[in-house]
């Protein structure tokens, strides 16, 4: 072999990896890879940078373009090496730990396709909980039978036996957690030791969201008719602006539709920004002769009373601690003994604020706090927070320690 083909062949592997590397870098910080037009992309425009500092690639670059290896096929193959690879290290680790978790749970994407995800829940030799997500999976249908085999074949092909399965971790969706023919009785058909839990963070969304549901005033605070009416004409937002922006107010957060805990940032805003909503529903019910206008006349009405402007102070105080406690037991490092933890606190946190004590200081608070809005209508006498609310959340969290 010649020197100069030796050569080629150096700087030709010394290219390979620098393209290589760079995909690696996009994919890691879940940058997008390609643009409208390839010369653009994050991937060419990356290489020729890195280029301008190594002659290997720079010469590699000028070559016809089937001989690069820098086409999406090409792409495609090296993200999937790198992605097995990655797998390949995780299955090692739970190989070696043996007993493992399933946790699944299946949504519709933005093209509303079925995914199905798979993460394996498992502890190493030093105890430390870890929890690697496997997968996601397209599926058919959301039946037991389809979810199952789906997962069934997963564990097939990562070369993990049922056997080994102490635990499976679901919604609790009928399909899920059916007790007839749900997906975790078919787990427990061929493997009784895979004890089902419900996420608890799950749990705590739906108990929340139930009794909000079932309190009048609670229900109609949480509305998103609110904020949407602002926020999906970009008119009205500039108009909001306008009002918000002399006042030092922050921007209106979206409430999340599905995770009910996550919404005290939304009521937050709603709260930091009273006053210039107030302004902003009269202004434009008075500027306004169509179903906008008329919409922000029905909210101008409604935040103006006390009652609105004292639920969501009562909302922020009992949601703040929840959110609290539904972000940290998700942690996938928390071990059982500090979920009880941080669930004895908010046990304690929320019996607290049933006492006749905490609601008149609460109540008073308000008073003194709120902005000008209707004269508040004293209670026959000073109750504790909303009674349902409670026993609800308390609820909760007792079944989560028992």
């Amino acid at each position: 072999m010649s020197d100069q083909k030796a050569k080629d062949m150096v700087q030709a592997r010394d290219a390979l990896l620098v393209i290589v590397s760079t995909l690696q870098l996009l994919v890691r910080q879940g940058l997008a890879v390609r643009g409208h037009e390839d010369i653009d992309s994050n991937f060419m425009q990356t290489l020729q940078v890195r280029s301008q500092d190594n002659e290997a690639l720079a010469n590699w670059l000028k070559r016809e373009e089937k001989c690069k290896y820098v086409s999406h096929e090409i792409q495609n193959e090296i993200t999937k090496m790198l992605a097995f690879e990655v797998l390949r290290g995780v299955i090692v680790d739970i190989q070696e730990a043996r007993l493992f978790t399933v946790i699944v749970n299946e949504m519709a994407d933005v093209t509303q396709h079925e995914q199905m995800s798979v993460c394996i829940r498992y502890v190493d030799n030093y105890l430390n909980s870890t929890e690697d997500f496997i997968g996601f999976y397209q599926i058919e249908s959301t039946s037991a039978n389809m979810l199952f085999s789906v997962l069934n074949d997963s564990l097939l092909r990562l070369g993990l036996s049922w056997s080994d399965c102490r635990g499976q971790c679901y919604d609790g969706a009928a399909n899920m957690s059916g007790s007839r023919s749900g997906l975790q009785v078919r787990v427990k058909d061929i493997q009784e030791e895979a004890m089902y839990v419900h996420c608890n963070a799950h749990n705590m969304n739906l108990a929340f969201q139930d009794a909000v549901s079932r309190i009048n005033i609670c229900r109609d605070a949480m509305k998103t008719e609110l904020i949407n009416t602002i926020r999906e004409s970009p008119k009205r937002l500039a108009w909001y602006d306008s009002f918000r922006k002399p006042a030092g107010g922050n921007s209106l957060c979206l409430l999340c539709p599905t995770h009910w805990t996550m919404q005290v940032s939304s009521v937050k805003s709603v709260l930091a920004n009273y006053e210039s909503l107030v302004s902003y529903f009269h202004g434009f019910s008075e500027n306004s002769n169509g179903d906008a206008g008329s919409k922000c006349s029905g909210f101008l009405k409604q935040i103006r009373k006390f009652s609105f402007y004292s639920t969501l102070r009562l909302l922020v105080d009992v949601m703040s601690p929840m959110e609290e406690v539904n972000s940290a037991i998700q942690s996938p490092k928390l071990s059982l003994s500090d979920v009880k933890k941080k669930i004895d606190v908010l046990l304690c946190s929320l019996q607290s604020k049933r006492s006749a004590a905490s609601f008149s200081a609460f109540y008073q608070n308000v008073v003194q706090e709120s902005p000008t809005v209707g004269d508040p209508k004293a209670p026959k006498s000073l109750l504790p927070a909303p009674h349902r609310l409670s026993i609800y959340i308390l609820w909760w969290c007792q079944g989560v320690l028992s």
